[in-house]
């Protein structure tokens, strides 16, 4: 029978991803943070699920100029290697979500706007 954590999500259902927070990353170990740095962690809305929130840890530099106290929730991104999984602990349902990258929507892969030439 399948564990809850053999299972993937299909990154499909998660529809446009509004920004709304980029933030440090660190390590916890029994509810205490080690100090080891993990990466960023954005957190976007989702508008294919009634814009339900999900953080995702980011491998790379996270080049996005974005000011978390702004509420300005304007800024379309997308994940580039994006790879979710659902967990189980102590009876909780979470997702686990990771990528290589995070841009813009309407920006390439070296952070410059596409003007659709």
């Amino acid at each position: 029978m399948p564990k809850i954590n053999d299972l993937k999500i299909d990154n499909s259902i998660w529809g446009n991803q509004i920004l709304l927070e980029i933030k440090e990353s660190y390590k916890y170990e029994n509810g205490r943070r080690t100090g080891e740095y993990l990466g960023k962690k954005v957190t976007v809305a989702c508008t294919g699920l009634a814009l339900e929130k999900i953080s995702v840890l980011i491998d790379d530099e996270v080049t996005i100029d974005f000011d978390n106290d702004s509420n300005d929730f304007s800024k379309i991104v997308e994940f580039e290697g994006l790879e979710c999984y659902p967990y189980s602990i102590n009876g909780n349902i979470g997702i686990k979500a990771t990528a290589k990258s995070v841009r813009l929507k309407n920006q390439n892969s070296r952070g410059q706007k596409n003007d659709g030439q």
